[in-house]
């Protein structure tokens, strides 16, 4: 099974609905955090 690439806007939108929010950003790398203090 191949996985096929997401855009940034796709998986931001999705993690934005499931309560994350962006914390930190290091050049494409963006750090994300929810209420709960779980990041990704």
């Amino acid at each position: 099974m191949t996985l096929r690439p997401l855009s940034y806007r796709k998986v931001a939108k999705r993690l934005g609905e499931l309560g994350f929010h962006p914390v930190r950003q290091s050049g494409s790398h963006v750090v994300f955090k929810n209420s709960d203090g779980h990041m990704t």
